[in-house]
This record gives structure tokens, sequence and C-alpha cells, in this order.
């Protein structure tokens, strides 16, 4: 991959739902073989798994799992979605380093407050 370490990111699909755990913090990275932007920002995303490996870090091509785009009603790709404690909380467009950057950023804050 373009930063030589190992990927800690796991493929999944929306049948695999279920190893969304109970992790403090699970990060589901949606993306298309189709999609430009996602080819560019797949590497980032690795990159970072490898970077805050306290955290789960799954993907799944949103293409192929029409399902799951529906129940969590996003539109666009890149996405993150945000589990805390196995439960869905959200999730967003991101498709730079500095916007992945500031959600590490804000899981960081949100466990500064909760200790």
């Amino acid at each position: 991959n373009l930063y030589g370490s190992e990927i800690m990111i796991t493929q999944i699909t929306e049948k695999e739902l279920n190893k969304v755990n109970d992790s403090e913090w699970t990060i589901v990275y949606l993306y298309a073989d189709w999609c430009k932007v996602c080819a560019g920002f797949s590497p980032i995303v690795e990159h970072y798994s490898n970077e805050y490996t306290q955290h789960q870090w799954l993907k799944m091509n949103a293409a192929e799992n029409i399902e799951y785009s529906k129940e969590i009603d996003f539109e666009r790709i890149p996405y993150i979605s945000i589990y805390h404690l196995g439960n869905f909380i959200g999730g967003e467009v991101i498709s730079t380093e500095e916007q992945l950057n500031g959600l590490m950023s804000l899981i960081g804050n949100f466990n500064e407050r909760s200790a």
C-alpha cells in the first residue's frame, strides 16, 4: 500500500455486520470500485486503520451492499459510518486526510470528556 504498512481494516458485506463488535469505536468505510475519489482516499483510510489500532476498522463496497446503504441513508461516497459500543451513531461523507484526522480528533475528544 501507499504508506508501506500492514493494513488493519477488514473487508465485510452487509451480511457480516455482526462483525461490528462492542469495541468502543468502530469505523466502517464505504466505497465503490468505480469511485475515483475512493481510489485516492482508500490508502489514507488503510493508513489510519494502522495508526488507530485501538478502534475496529471495517470497509464495505457500497455498490454491492445496497441494503446497508439504504439503512443508513447516505447519498455519496466515500462515507464513514461510526459505531460506539456496537451502536450506529452517525456518519459523514469524508474524502480527505484532513477530514479523517478531524473525525479521529472528535473521537479522541469524546473519549477524554467521558473518562
